[in-house]
């Protein structure tokens, strides 16, 4: 018997499927050369740990993720995705990013910066999301972050208080899917001891996020003998163990 209609995967490029969508790698993987980077989009959502679980949950699937998310826009694209789908059976599983991950908003414009390079990432979330095998936004990398911002990450940024905050954030978002008779669960990709209290929280691996959990277990890309780039993103068999993972968790 089918329990839901379709399970939602909403998060960052661990979520999304990155370094499948790679040329290189996709050639290596396949043997195939491809340039297209609608199929190579289309391989990567395939082969990613939401597109397992749909078949694990015989249902329908859709990957919802970007790369470069921060937590604050994953929370804000998974309110945005769920309104499409209030009315189904819908599981929506919430993949947590790197915490120095902030963004900052102007208009329909979403800038993301990560505290760990400087780098500022530009995402463009005017399109909305309607076709799983598209790239709902672009990016580009800026110059580096000015001295206000650097100032902020150096002095001002505390990863402890981050976590305290968002904490609540992630209450009120299980309050309101639970209101829109949404299912949905949490998994990180760094270390979650911050949020083990929080409802829905589903452990990967002790207190180990995604990433931890699949160096230690060798199923990243980069651990694929002679891969010819070296991706710390999860490998097809990462993704296969998450979805049965989560499966279990959920059942």
């Amino acid at each position: 018997m089918k329990t839901f209609d379709i399970v939602i995967g909403n998060g960052c490029s661990f979520t999304q499927g990155g370094g499948l969508n790679n040329e290189k790698i996709h050639e290596f993987l396949t043997g195939e050369f491809v340039r297209d980077p609608i199929k190579l989009d289309a391989y990567m959502f395939k082969n990613a740990y939401p597109a397992f679980l749909g078949k694990l949950l015989n249902c329908k699937w859709y990957n919802n993720s970007v790369s470069c998310a921060s937590n604050d826009l994953i929370i804000q694209r998974g309110m945005d995705i769920v309104k499409q789908f209030r009315n189904k059976k819908t599981l929506i599983i919430n993949q947590l990013s790197i915490p120095s991950r902030m963004g900052l908003r102007k208009g329909n414009k979403y800038f993301s910066f990560n505290s760990l390079d400087g780098k500022l990432v530009y995402n463009d979330t005017e399109n909305g999301i309607k076709n799983p095998h598209h790239r709902p936004h672009s990016r580009f990398k800026k110059n580096e972050l000015d001295d206000f911002y650097k100032k902020y990450v150096l002095d001002v940024y505390d990863m402890n208080a981050y976590w305290k905050d968002f904490t609540y954030t992630m209450e009120l978002f299980n309050g309101w899917c639970e209101k829109n008779n949404i299912l949905n669960y949490w998994i990180t990709y760094v270390n979650h001891e911050h949020i083990s209290h929080i409802d829905r929280v589903i452990q990967i691996d002790s207190y180990s996020g995604v990433c931890e959990w699949s160096e230690r277990k060798q199923l990243q890309l980069k651990h694929i003998k002679n891969i010819p780039v070296d991706d710390s993103h999860l490998s097809i068999e990462g993704h296969k163990q998450i979805a049965n993972i989560i499966y279990e968790k959920i059942r």
